[in-house]
C-alpha cells in the first residue's frame, strides 16, 4: 500500500485496507487493543511509522519525497492551553484523534445529520460527514471520522436503532474515550475526566 501510494499513508486507510482483508481485526487487533499497539508488534521494516500527526502515517525513509510533514495540530489551536496538554496525553496513549474542542463539536454534529437523512454505513457515511466536515470550515481527515464511529460503534451504539442526537453521541464517545484511557492505566481524576468532557464537546 505504501510503495503503491509513493507518500506518506494516514494509517486510518491501513487500517481499513487489514480489515478489509481480515475483518475478524475489527474487534481488538489481534488483541493488541488499537492499531497502534498492534503495528508496534509486527516487524514492519522498511516502512517507517510517524505517529505525531493525528492518526499517524506509514512512509518508506528510503525515498526523500515520502518524508511526512509536521502535524498541522497545534497547540496554537487551541484556546485552553491545559485542555490541550491533557487532550495531547490521551491521543498519544489511546490513538483518539487530537482535535479541536470545536473540531470534536462540529464532527459529532454532523454525524448526527448525516445518519438522520441516510441509513449508517461505515465507509459510506465516513465519506459524508467528512465531506460535510470539509464544507463547514472545520476539516476532518477520514482517518478520523472513521476513528470516531468506530468508537462509537465500539461502546455498543447501533446507529440503526439510535438515538442519533449530538448530545447522545458525544456522551458515548467520552465514554468511549474514558474506557480507553483506564484500559491505558491512564488515571482518571477529577480534572481529566471534567477535560475528556470539555474536550469531546458534553459541556
Amino acid at each position: 500500500e505504501v510503495a503503491k501510494a509513493g507518500q506518506p499513508v494516514p494509517c486510518g486507510r491501513l487500517a481499513t485496507v487489514l480489515i478489509g482483508l481480515d475483518g475478524s481485526l475489527a474487534a481488538d487487533w489481534a488483541g493488541k487493543g488499537t492499531f497502534r499497539k498492534f503495528v508496534e508488534s509486527l516487524d514492519t521494516r522498511p516502512i517507517e511509522f510517524n505517529w505525531s500527526g493525528s492518526g499517524g502515517v506509514a512512509y518508506d525513509p528510503s525515498r526523500p519525497t515520502a518524508k511526512p510533514v509536521a502535524p498541522a495540530q497545534t497547540a496554537a489551536d487551541w484556546a485552553d492551553k491545559n485542555l490541550y496538554k491533557i487532550a495531547r496525553q490521551i491521543h498519544e496513549l489511546t490513538d483518539v484523534p487530537l482535535l479541536t474542542p470545536d473540531k470534536y463539536r462540529n464532527l459529532i454534529a454532523m454525524i448526527a445529520r448525516d445518519v438522520a437523512e441516510t441509513p449508517f454505513h461505515l465507509m459510506e457515511t465516513g465519506k459524508r460527514v467528512r465531506d460535510r466536515c470539509k464544507e463547514s470550515g472545520l476539516p476532518v481527515s477520514r482517518a478520523d471520522v472513521n476513528h470516531v464511529l468506530r468508537g462509537l460503534s465500539m461502546r455498543g451504539h447501533t446507529f440503526d436503532e439510535g438515538p442519533n442526537d449530538a448530545a447522545t453521541l458525544a456522551k458515548k464517545l467520552a465514554n468511549n474515550v474514558r474506557s480507553l484511557c483506564l484500559r491505558e492505566q491512564f488515571v482518571l481524576d477529577e480534572q481529566a475526566d471534567r477535560a475528556i468532557l470539555e474536550w469531546i464537546g458534553c459541556e
